[in-house]
């Protein structure tokens, strides 16, 4: 989408469980064309090729942001008051992901920040002097975070920035409890 500055991106490799793909908006990319080979992407751009590799944009770090649509958790004539957000994470290396609430299509949020564990990872067949440590290659973060506000309307979502490590969210949850009747 040139007059946007918008690149839409679908990933087609595997369907969601209802059918449909997993799709990113990748803003100000405004290529002249794209070429997959193999497992490599190549972008036209008006100064030369560039490739997609790695977890950095032209080696520096980028933001993920991801927020949900506007939910009303099914009871469109009840306030929401959200008491708790959670969310999982695999693959984060010690970076800060905040969480974030926001209420009646409000472009203000609150929002909980922390840092994701940055752990150690050990590969089996590796030892010191006979000592070996073994682990998963990959690691999980579970974080909840408190909350605050209500509204009729929710979104969720979260923001962390990536820098040279890939970081998968497997789960984003809310937990709300029901106030009065609109």
């Amino acid at each position: 989408m040139p007059a946007t500055k918008q690149t839409f991106v679908f990933d087609t490799r595997q369907a969601l469980q209802d059918g449909s793909y997993r799709v990113t908006v990748w803003p100000e990319l405004t290529p002249k064309g794209f070429l997959s080979l193999d497992s490599e992407l190549l972008f036209a751009q008006v100064n030369g090729i560039a490739k997609y590799r790695g977890y950095q944009d032209n080696g520096q770090k980028y933001e993920m942001a991801y927020f949900s649509n506007y939910f009303d958790l099914e009871l469109p004539n009840t306030n929401k008051i959200v008491k708790k957000l959670a969310a999982t994470t695999v693959g984060a290396s010690g970076q800060v992901f905040a969480l974030k609430v926001g209420y009646e299509y409000s472009p203000i949020f609150f929002s909980q920040t922390f840092t994701l564990e940055a752990g150690s990872i050990f590969e089996y067949g590796i030892s010191e002097y006979g000592l070996s440590e073994y682990a998963g290659s990959v690691l999980i973060n579970d974080q909840q975070a408190p909350a605050q506000g209500a509204g009729n309307i929710i979104q969720i979502g979260f923001t962390t920035d990536i820098n040279g490590t890939a970081m998968s969210l497997q789960k984003l949850s809310i937990y709300a409890k029901q106030g009065k009747v609109l």
